[in-house]
Formats: structure tokens, sequence, C-alpha cells
């Protein structure tokens, strides 16, 4: 199946993008855009797995399918979310952002499923989120792609550095 995008990107970039998406080796791709919102596995507390432990992006994916059934606990975030089970190869800070996503994006990080609370953001440069993660390795964290409003919903960019 073919998908269309579109993006604007800069001189300087358009020769590695260009090579990265002929070569189809630019991020891990997320099948979000045929996908119904719901977790795979009912006892799951995430929606997709993260392939990579860094990535630029790790996951480039979409939320107009999901759901908006959780509240972060940094902003009033209203918009539909997808999170992600991430599992870092070593003991270290993490940058984690979603520059370039299409839409006021929220972004927050909880170790395992629920059990604590490891950061938030809302609208670190513009609209798009970072957080700072020292994690640990080989521990699970659920990343959530959030979207402050109803409506901020669509393709997102993951970074993790």
């Amino acid at each position: 199946m073919a998908t269309l995008f579109s993006m604007s990107i800069s001189a300087h970039h358009r020769l590695p993008f260009l090579l990265c998406w002929l070569s189809s080796g630019c991020a891990p791709e997320d099948d979000t855009l045929d996908w119904d919102g719901q977790f795979e596995d009912s006892e799951a507390c995430f929606h997709r797995e993260i392939p990579e432990a860094t990535g630029e992006p790790a996951v480039a994916g979409t939320t107009s399918h999901a759901n908006p059934d959780e509240r972060s606990f940094c902003s009033p975030s209203k918009g539909p979310e997808l999170r992600y089970l991430w599992t870092p190869d070593e003991s270290r800070a993490y940058r984690i952002h979603t520059g370039g996503s299409e839409f006021d994006t929220v972004l927050y990080v909880y170790e395992g499923c629920h059990e604590r609370r490891i950061a938030c953001n809302d609208d670190h440069q513009n609209l798009q989120s970072q957080v700072i993660v020292e994690a640990t390795a080989f521990n699970q964290y659920i990343i959530v792609v959030d979207g402050y409003e109803t409506l901020d919903r669509g393709a997102f960019r993951l970074t993790i550095q």
C-alpha cells in the first residue's frame, strides 16, 4: 500500500532524507495508518513496542485513529494518544521529543505500566514536546504521545536520542 504524505525539508537535509526515504530505512514504520486504535492485547498497557532503543525518529506514526482515553499528569490533554513500550539498552539520560510532528503534542513517560511517573512536557518548543529521562538499561518504560486538544491528532515523529 502506498502512503501519501507531505513535509517541508530544508535544503541541507534534502539529500539525506531522499536517500533515507528511497531505502525505506528512515524509521521503523508504524502501521497505525490502518489501525483502529485498540491495544493488540487486552492485558497490555501499550499499543506498540519501539524496536530500537534510540532513533531519529524511533517511530513515525499517526494518532488519527487513536482514542482520547488518557490525560497527562502535566497538562489537561484531551486529544487521542498512543502508548509505546520502550526498553533502553544502556543506563543514561535520553532526550525524547516530538519535533517535526504536525499537531500540538503532549509527551509523558511512565516506568512500567502506570507504575511511576517519570517525565511530562507540553510545548517545549512551539507546540512540540520534549522530556529528558534518566533511564536504566533494560527497564521497561511507557512513552505516551498525546494531543493537547480533541482535534490535535495526525502524523507525529517520536525521536529518542
